[in-house]
């Protein structure tokens, strides 16, 4: 009865990110933060310079000089990064449970002394992610 829903559980299993974009300002810079509990300083950075120049692997805070390879991200961008992720797989379960009980509604027999039909409400799709396999949240 669930075959979609089903289908669409075993696609997720394995995923281990999706990707979120994070805007940047008007002038191409966004912000970061320093994971350090001590110093948590936040900065602007160019987002071709994040990409051409800063290593993942050794990305230094401008303030306190912490090393470290983690995200930079702020707190705002962790709960933006959240909440997509959210909406993501409330999206692709929702489209899933639709496309099922669109399958129920349509087997059931016509002028019967019974009938049963399936609705799924859900919000719009504002998910701004993109599902990727075995790679961490961008």
């Amino acid at each position: 009865m669930f075959e979609e829903t089903i289908r669409t559980l075993r696609k997720l299993d394995g995923t281990t990110g999706i990707s979120v974009p994070i805007s940047h300002d008007e002038e191409s810079y966004f912000d970061r933060e320093c994971p350090s509990k001590e110093c948590e300083f936040r900065f602007n950075v160019l987002v071709e310079d994040w990409k051409a120049i800063v290593r993942d692997e050794e990305v230094f805070c401008p303030s306190c000089g912490h090393t470290a390879s983690t995200e930079r991200n702020t707190e705002e961008q962790i709960e933006h990064l959240k909440q997509a992720a959210i909406g993501h797989l409330r999206s692709t379960m929702s489209n899933a449970l639709k496309r099922d009980a669109d399958r129920w509604n349509r087997r059931q027999p016509r002028n019967s002394f019974i009938s049963m039909t399936m609705k799924v409400t859900a919000g719009p799709d504002r998910s701004p992610c993109r599902r990727r396999q075995r790679n961490p949240c961008d």
